[in-house]
């Protein structure tokens, strides 16, 4: 059951990027459809080449605005594609394969950011992996809110990413920028491991994939700075 709680007053953009997501992304589409013109100003999509039905899934809701990638460009220039064509003075960005997500999980991520609680917005999953031994923030969760404002500079650097180290790269403005954090506890909410997609041989791969693209973009010394840093900008 949903408790609204406020209808939002600022312009959020909600980016969704996906890539042979067909498995899920019609739940996850099916949570945030009903929001947009209330708590969600629009809603992006965007396809990265899948070779499932994720781009007929997301032609099925008329409210979500698809944008199309005829090759696969990665997650990072997804989400930079999305940001970039956002009409929204926040950016909401949303991984496409989370379980068990609800329409309250993400009216509780825009809570603090339209109270003016803080600047930005990080989900802490049921079964997120914080760093050790930091356990107060997922600081590679792929739910989080952040002024768009803080972003359009970086746009083009973030298209070049590698695709798992944009959430690092978004972490480093954060900081840079000094902006407060608000962690939003979904209990309920799990994201779908790459072992229970594709196997355990594909999904082990995926990870050390994973984990080669964060240290490519930060080293380990500045993983941890950055958690030690992020905690320091929580909201308590």
């Amino acid at each position: 059951m949903c408790y609204i709680k406020f209808i939002t007053m600022k312009k959020i953009s909600c980016i969704i990027p996906a890539h042979d997501e067909a498995k899920s992304i019609a739940h996850t589409l099916s949570v945030v459809a009903p929001l947009v013109g209330t708590y969600l100003y629009e809603v992006i999509a965007v396809d990265d080449a899948s070779r499932d039905d994720t781009k007929k899934i997301i032609q099925t809701f008329p409210l979500i605005h698809l944008i199309q990638h005829s090759l696969n460009e990665g997650k990072s220039k997804s989400v930079a594609d999305g940001i970039n064509a956002a009409q929204g003075e926040y950016i909401f960005l949303l991984d496409a394969d989370l379980q068990f997500l609800n329409s309250q999980n993400i009216i509780d991520l825009i809570e603090p950011i339209e109270r003016g609680i803080s600047d930005v917005t990080i989900s802490y999953r049921k079964n997120a992996w914080p760093l050790f031994p930091f356990k107060k923030i997922d600081y590679l969760s792929g739910e989080r809110i952040l002024p768009k404002k803080s972003l359009v500079a970086s746009l083009s650097e973030m298209a070049l990413l590698p695709n798992y180290g944009l959430e690092v790269f978004l972490n480093r403005i954060i900081i840079h920028n000094n902006m407060s954090i608000s962690v939003v506890q979904w209990s309920n909410v799990e994201n779908d491991f790459n072992q229970n997609k594709h196997g355990w041989l594909k999904g082990v791969q995926i990870i050390i994939k994973i984990w080669w693209n964060v240290l490519s973009v930060v080293s380990i010394f500045e993983m941890y700075s950055q958690n030690i840093r992020m905690q320091k900008l929580l909201i308590r």
